[in-house]
C-alpha cells in the first residue's frame, strides 16, 4: 500500500460475528454502509474515529471486535509509524465478495481519478481507493496543493521550516509520522503517499530534505502545480538549483516521478 512500502504498518483486523444491538452502526452491505452519504468520509462503525487521532487510542476506542464487523463486512484499522502513530487508513472488505462499486457510484457518483487499478475518490479530509470490487481503503487525504502550501514554507512545515530546526527536533515535532531513520511517513495525497527523506549537517540542524510526486500523463495538472509552487518553467533535471525563499529548491521529472528536493541556502 502506497508507492514506497517501507512504512511500518500496525494492523489491527477486526474480524468476529456481530452481536445484536446498536445494528445501524454496524450496516451489513456495501449499500447500507454508504446510504446517505455523498463523498468519502469515516463510514459506520468507525464513524466515531477522527483523522489524526492516535492509532493506539483508535483501537482502544473499538476493544471488542464485534463493534465492528458486521454481516460480510471486515473492518482494519491501519496505523502509521512513529512513536506516537496515528490512524492512517480503514480497510472494509466483504467476506462474500459482494460488489462495492455499484453502491459507491450511485452515493459518490464516479471516481474522482484512476491511478495504476484503483478508483479513487476524493472528501474533503478522506480518500477512498477501492483496491478490488470487494476492497476499500479509507485513508486520511491532504491535497497536494495542501502539502505544497504557500510562501516560503511547505504547507507541513507549520510556522518553522524543516531547515530551520535540529535532528532532536524533528524526533519531538514530528514523532507521529518519523520512521527509523531519516525519513517522515506524512500520508496520502489525491495519489499516493508522501514520505520525506532529509538530511542532517555537521551542526545536527537539517540541512535538506526530498520528496517524490507521482506525475502521470492522465494527471498533468500535478506537474503544473508543482513548477508554479516552486516559480518554475520546467523541471531542473539536472544540478541546477533555484531560489525558493531563502532556500533553495531542484525538481527532477524522470517518468511519472518527480523529485523534489529542498536545502538550506548557499
Amino acid at each position: 500500500m502506497g508507492m514506497r512500502s517501507c512504512a511500518v504498518m500496525a494492523v489491527a483486523v477486526m474480524a468476529c460475528q456481530a452481536r445484536s444491538g446498536d445494528t445501524h452502526k454496524r450496516p451489513q452491505s456495501w449499500s447500507e454502509l454508504i446510504a446517505g452519504t455523498t463523498e468519502p468520509r469515516l463510514l459506520g462503525p468507525v464513524a466515531d474515529l477522527t483523522w489524526g487521532m492516535n492509532y493506539r487510542e483508535a483501537v482502544k476506542s473499538h476493544p471488542e471486535r464485534e463493534t465492528l464487523d458486521a454481516g460480510a463486512l471486515l473492518y482494519g484499522l491501519i496505523g502509521g509509524a512513529g512513536d506516537k502513530p496515528l490512524l492512517e487508513a480503514v480497510s472494509i472488505r466483504s467476506t462474500d465478495g459482494s460488489n462495492a462499486r455499484n453502491a459507491i457510484m450511485i452515493a459518490w457518483g464516479p471516481p474522482d481519478l484512476t491511478w495504476k487499478t484503483d478508483d479513487i475518490w476524493l472528501g474533503p479530509d478522506t480518500r477512498a481507493a477501492l483496491q478490488s470490487s470487494s476492497f476499500l481503503v479509507l485513508s486520511a487525504y491532504t491535497p497536494l496543493a495542501d502539502f505544497l502550501g504557500t510562501g516560503d514554507k511547505l504547507g507541513f512545515e507549520g510556522s518553522r521550516q524543516l531547515t530551520d530546526i535540529t535532528e532532536a527536533e524533528v524526533a519531538s515535532r514530528f514523532a507521529s509520522v518519523k520512521q527509523p531513520g531519516a525519513t517522515l511517513q506524512m500520508g496520502y495525497d489525491e495519489v499516493d503517499q508522501i514520505f520525506i527523506s532529509y538530511t542532517v549537517g555537521p551542526d545536527r540542524r537539517v540541512d535538506s530534505y526530498s520528496f517524490y510526486l507521482h506525475v502521470p500523463p492522465a494527471l498533468p495538472e500535478r506537474g503544473a502545480l508543482i513548477l508554479k509552487r516552486f516559480g518554475l518553467s520546467a523541471p531542473a533535471n539536472g544540478p541546477a538549483w533555484t531560489p525558493f525563499g531563502a532556500r533553495e529548491v531542484n525538481v527532477i521529472a524522470t517518468d511519472t516521478l518527480w523529485r523534489v528536493a529542498i536545502r538550506r541556502g548557499k
